[in-house]
């Protein structure tokens, strides 16, 4: 925002038109965007049948709000409980997490396309961005070395495909965020210097369609359902 000097974290929802910050929490950003009929920019009202996405659908809230609960703990939050930990103990109570839930869902993901099913939901969004840095960041930066998503098959395929969802590609800068937290982190990184990341394939034309209409719930369909 114009003239602001102090400290900025992401993620960060601003509202413009009144230059007033709204939330910081990403848990409660993803389910406002959620509860807008957002359009994808190329569909207008005016389509015969525009998509009108639901990552959190009626009939999954609660395996959705299960899932999201031990993705956080486990994974998400489990990557910097690894990095930070200032004792063994703390280290190891922590990487023991990281691996079991990074093992759980390569599991999950041997069943199904995404985690829970054929369709894209809340919680693949919100395991996305760990997943996409992890082996350039976390496994090394942060020490979370028992695992890397090279090496599990479902979980790399499952990346892939959300990689090759249209509109993907441009909201995940992975050079960008190895630069960030080798700079920036200091008591972790003292001298600065920034690590190269290995190479990553993140398309594979066997994945299947990724046609937007085949990924996700439709809100209109739940409409639709729900009318006499």
């Amino acid at each position: 925002m114009p003239g602001y000097s102090g400290r900025c974290t992401a993620p960060l929802m601003v509202d413009c038109k009144t230059q007033t910050i709204v939330s910081n929490e990403s848990e409660d950003i993803v389910r406002m965007l959620n509860d807008f009929d957002l359009l994808d920019e190329n569909q207008t009202q005016d389509d015969t049948h525009p998509l009108i996405v639901d990552l959190y659908p009626p009939q999954l809230r609660n395996q959705i709000d299960t899932a999201n609960e031990w993705i956080y703990k486990s994974i998400n939050n489990g990557v910097y409980r690894c990095g930070f930990s200032t004792s063994q103990e703390g280290y190891d109570r922590a990487i023991k997490d990281v691996t079991q839930g990074l093992d759980k869902l390569e599991e999950m993901l041997s069943k199904s396309r995404f985690l829970l099913g054929d369709k894209v939901t809340e919680s693949d969004i919100r395991l996305l961005p760990t997943m996409a840095r992890f082996d350039s960041v976390y496994n090394p930066f942060f020490k979370c070395t028992t695992r890397t998503i090279k090496s599990m098959p479902n979980i790399q395929g499952w990346l892939q495909d959300m990689y090759q969802i249209p509109g993907v590609p441009e909201t995940l800068d992975l050079d960008d965020a190895i630069r960030s937290y080798y700079s920036n982190l200091f008591p972790l990184n003292p001298s600065g210097i920034v690590a190269k990341g290995p190479p990553f394939n993140t398309t594979d034309p066997k994945r299947g369609s990724h046609v937007k209409q085949d990924l996700f719930y439709d809100k209109a369909e739940r409409s639709s359902s729900s009318s006499p």
